[in-house]
């Protein structure tokens, strides 16, 4: 497959390479050896020691080119995680109220706006058996570059926008505390 771009998520400790191509997307766990695939229906059955997270990863066709020249091919939407590292919105979801779709929903509703993922956006779950017991989940949507634009502004205007990392020693208090 021709990598177009590839991106690094984590879960809990534990580095996910995502890579996507032009015609398909595919996660490559080669660098991750400790990482296991598995589908969707098996991971519902894991019992209660497993903690699901769930990512999405939103992206548009862009037809523009970076400084002029160099095509972009697409964008895609990643965020400042609660670490300082860059990631896919989403997190944790506790199973115990929530389908995998509803607190993806309810996680992304809170930075995102209202952009809502169902389970046809599902691509793929990988668990690691390590001391903490994770399971992660990613879903991905092709979003029109101007919807991708939107679901950015309004991940700006949300409520916890700028707290991903905590404050700087001598910071101000968010607006919103």
């Amino acid at each position: 497959m021709h990598v177009d771009w590839a991106c690094v998520s984590w879960a809990g400790s534990r580095m996910l390479i995502w890579a996507v191509g032009l015609e398909r997307i595919k996660m490559s766990t080669a660098t991750v050896p400790e990482l296991k695939q598995i589908s969707r229906e098996e991971a519902m059955r894991l019992g209660p020691g497993w903690s699901h997270s769930c990512h999405a990863m939103l992206y548009a066709a862009n037809p523009g080119q970076l400084f002029g020249r160099i095509p972009m091919r697409f964008s895609v939407l990643m965020q400042m995680r609660f670490d300082g590292l860059l990631g896919f919105p989403g997190g944790f979801v506790d199973r115990r109220f929530w389908s995998l779709e509803d607190g993806l929903n309810r996680v992304l509703g809170l930075g995102l706006g209202g952009l809502r993922l169902t389970e046809a956006d599902y691509l793929s779950s990988h668990l690691t058996e390590g001391p903490q017991r994770v399971v992660a989940h990613l879903y991905a949507r092709q979003l029109t570059l101007e919807q991708l634009h939107a679901v950015e502004i309004s991940a700006v205007h949300s409520r916890d926008h700028g707290l991903e990392v905590g404050p700087l020693p001598g910071d101000r208090p968010h607006p919103h505390s």
